[in-house]
């Protein structure tokens, strides 16, 4: 058997939908009828006209002795409106001894819209918002719209819902401040370290950078040289069918690793006979790569044009000329 206070909800709740006030919503969200999910939008010619407010009810066991709680779900910011506990300051909600038995349902909706729409400027609980709305309209006007939306009505009806026992979960009300603090941090947000870094000011690359300048005046020609052979090169491995790359991969003597820029101009074929002794070895395993590569790759129309200038060279020019 149901109480006291489920009974008065009852008739609250048939109240208001007989009413059908302008601008407000409200249904119980929890079979006992104790918990409540609100809408309401501001009045006509207000600051507030065309924003909605979202807003939770907590009933007890003693309504209609006391007052329920009333709690915003996203704080605005409002003169009248605690910006951190999100509780609308209305003498009789805040005060038990101002609560009396005949206000109902109804009566706490229309005061809140009426607090929301025409707000009272004196002791104000939010003063951040009091001094703006005083000095600057257009500016509050602005600030609320960064964190409302327009009231978007899914249907008029205001009934039960169809499965009580299913309750909506708590809901975490956020104050305006911690709002207005997190979109700065967003729409303020530095680049990380890594992207800050100038290339620059890192002195590796300074080093670097001079030492290829060095061995570019000091070796220009073998330099481009061996900028070509490498070109060439990774030119001819892409050419490469997959079976043969991957047994190449298998047999080569040496990593075919592009150089560094310390070996560029030792691996240079126009330096070979001054390093000879030094990189021996390497230069054994470039060759062969080399011959073992054009053993493998080698397609017939390079083959026929070998042909023609071994070809062209057995000829006799003076045969030619007769």
């Amino acid at each position: 058997m149901h109480g006291r206070a489920y009974l008065l909800l009852q008739r609250d709740f048939y109240d208001l939908k007989e009413n059908n006030y302008k601008g407000i919503t409200a249904r119980p969200v929890s079979e006992d009828m104790m918990e409540w999910e609100v809408e309401i939008e501001g009045l006509q010619n207000s600051v507030w006209q065309g924003l909605v407010f979202q807003l939770t009810i907590h009933f007890t066991s003693e309504y209609n002795y006391a007052p329920p709680v009333v709690k915003f779900v996203t704080i605005p910011f409002h003169p009248n409106v605690d910006p951190h506990t999100g509780q609308p300051c209305i003498d009789f909600l805040d005060n038990p001894k101002k609560w009396n038995t005949n206000y109902t349902l109804s009566s706490i909706l229309l005061a809140l819209q009426v607090m929301l729409s025409n707000p009272v400027l004196e002791n104000p609980v939010n003063l951040e918002a009091a001094r703006i709305l005083t000095k600057d309209e257009s500016l509050y006007r602005t600030i609320l719209k960064l964190f409302n939306r327009p009231l978007q009505m899914k249907d008029d009806s205001q009934e039960l819902p169809k499965d009580p026992h299913k309750c909506i979960g708590p809901t975490k009300t956020t104050s305006f401040s911690d709002y207005y603090q997190a979109w700065s941090r967003i729409a303020t947000s530095k680049a990380t370290e890594y992207y800050r870094t100038a290339l620059l000011k890192d002195p590796n690359f300074i080093g670097q950078y001079y030492k290829w300048k060095k061995m570019d005046l000091q070796h220009h020609k073998e330099w481009n040289l061996k900028y070509s052979v490498i070109k060439c090169w990774l030119a001819r491995k892409n050419r490469m069918p997959d079976e043969v790359r991957h047994s190449m991969e298998g047999i080569k003597l040496c990593p075919t690793q592009i150089p560094t820029t310390d070996e560029i101009f030792l691996e240079s074929p126009t330096a070979i006979n001054s390093v000879t002794n030094i990189y021996e070895t390497e230069e054994e395993g470039w060759k062969s790569d080399t011959s073992l590569y054009e053993n493998n790759t080698d397609e017939p129309w390079e083959e026929e044009v070998e042909d023609l200038i071994s070809w062209i060279n057995t000829l006799n020019t003076n045969t030619l000329e007769d």
